[in-house]
C-alpha cells in the first residue's frame, strides 16, 4: 500500500466564491497539501447557482464517482458532508461506494445534527445511523461531537481531528498599538450573531468611541443595515461584503480583535485564521469552539445571546494593551501547536494508512 499511489476521491462543494463555506476550504486544503503518494481526484458536489444547475452539478458528480469507482486503482472515498440537504446528498455516494466495495472515510463538518438529532423521527434517527455504519471510519471536528456520536448513533469510536489553516500572519508590529478595529468574518444573519456584535458596539463606542467594527461576508446585509442606521452607528461600522483572500488577509493583519459571537458552529476556520495572526479573539461556547481557544488565556468566551457579556469581554481587550498582546500571542502560539495545516494533514494521512485496501 506504501509503495502504489492511491486515488483519494475527495467529494465536497465546491471551493469557489460563496460555493461551500469551511468544507469547501478544508477539501481545498486536502487537495493541495496531501501527500504525492496519494492522488487527489476532486468530485464536486455543490455550487452556488440556480435550482437548475445544482442538480446537473450533483448528477455529474454521481457520473464522475461511478467512473472512478469502476477503475481498478486502489481508492478510498473521503467524503465531506455538512448539514441537513449535504448530509443527504452525500448518504447517496456512501451508498454508492459501499456498492463497490470501496473504503469509506465519512468526515462531519457540522454540529446541527447534534442539536436536532433526538427531535427527528425514529425512522429518521435510523436512516442517519446507517449511512454512518455503512462508513469504514468516521472523522468528526471535535471531542464534543465525539461524545454526541457515542451516545447517539453507535458504540464504535470515531476518530477527532480539529481543523487546520494556513498562517496568515503577515505583520508583527504589537497588535495594542493598532487601531481599535474590530473583526467579523462570516455569513451576516442571527446564526453568527452579527446582530448581538452591533448591539454590543453600540456600548463599547461608549468607552471606546475611536472604535470601528468591520463586517465582512454575504447573508443579511441590508437587514444588518437597518439595526446599524437604527442606532445611529453608521460612521462607526464599514460593510466590505464578500471579500477574496488578500482582502481577508490584509484585515486580519490590522485589525485589533476577531468577534464571532454565534449560536451554532463546528469548528470554525475563521477563528484559525485569526488565531494564525496573534488576535485576540471573543467568541461563544459553542460546538467545538471552547478546543480551539483557551478561555481566558487565548480569547474570551460568552454564552451565545449575552450581549452585556460580548461588550465587556471587547472592552476588556481595550481597555488594557498588555492583556490585548498576551492574548493575541496566546492564541499564535496555539495554533502553531495544534492547527497547522501539517498537523491535520498528518492526521488525515494517518487514517488512510490505518484503512484495509482490497
Amino acid at each position: 500500500m506504501k509503495n502504489e499511489k492511491i486515488d483519494i476521491l475527495l467529494i465536497a462543494p465546491d471551493e469557489g466564491k460563496q460555493g461551500g463555506g469551511g468544507v469547501a476550504t478544508y477539501a481545498k486544503i486536502l487537495t493541495e497539501n496531501l501527500d504525492s503518494n496519494f492522488n487527489v481526484i476532486r468530485i464536486v458536489t455543490l455550487k452556488e447557482n440556480n435550482i437548475f444547475n445544482k442538480i446537473m452539478i450533483l448528477i455529474f458528480a454521481i457520473i464522475k464517482t461511478l467512473y472512478f469507482l469502476m477503475n481498478k486503482n486502489k481508492k478510498i472515498a473521503h467524503i465531506h458532508a455538512g448539514e441537513k440537504n449535504s448530509f443527504i446528498r452525500k448518504s447517496i455516494f456512501v451508498k454508492l461506494c459501499k456498492y463497490f466495495d470501496v473504503p469509506i472515510v465519512f468526515h462531519l463538518h457540522a454540529t446541527l445534527l447534534e442539536s436536532t438529532f433526538n427531535h427527528l423521527s425514529e425512522k429518521e434517527q435510523e436512516r442517519i445511523r446507517n449511512t454512518f455504519k455503512l462508513c469504514d471510519k468516521v472523522i468528526l471536528l471535535s471531542k464534543s461531537s465525539k461524545n454526541w456520536y457515542i451516545e447517539s448513533i453507535e458504540t464504535r469510536i470515531p476518530s477527532v481531528i480539529y481543523n487546520g489553516m494556513d498562517d496568515l500572519k503577515t505583520s508583527f508590529d504589537l497588535v495594542s498599538k493598532r487601531k481599535n478595529d474590530i473583526l467579523f468574518l462570516g455569513r451576516l444573519g442571527d446564526r453568527k450573531g452579527t446582530y448581538d456584535l452591533i448591539k454590543a458596539f453600540k456600548i463599547v463606542l461608549k468607552t471606546h468611541n475611536d472604535a470601528q467594527l468591520i463586517l465582512c461576508g454575504d447573508g443579511e446585509i441590508n437587514k444588518s443595515k437597518e439595526l446599524v442606521n437604527s442606532l445611529n452607528l453608521n460612521d462607526s461600522v464599514k460593510f466590505f461584503g464578500w471579500i477574496d483572500f488578500e482582502e481577508k488577509r490584509d484585515l486580519l493583519n490590522s485589525s485589533k480583535i476577531f468577534v464571532l459571537p454565534s449560536y451554532q458552529e463546528a469548528f470554525p476556520l475563521s477563528i484559525l485564521e485569526a488565531m494564525s495572526v496573534g488576535l485576540p479573539i471573543v467568541s461563544t461556547k459553542i460546538g467545538g469552539i471552547p478546543e480551539e481557544i483557551e478561555d481566558g488565556k487565548s480569547g474570551f468566551l460568552i454564552d451565545s445571546g449575552d450581549v452585556q457579556a460580548l461588550s465587556l469581554a471587547i472592552n476588556k481587550i481595550l481597555d488594557n494593551d498588555f492583556l490585548c498582546d498576551d492574548i493575541g500571542s496566546n492564541a499564535r502560539e496555539r495554533y502553531l501547536k495544534y492547527f497547522t495545516i501539517s498537523k491535520i494533514i498528518k492526521d488525515v494521512e494517518k487514517i488512510y494508512s490505518d484503512i484495509r485496501i482490497l
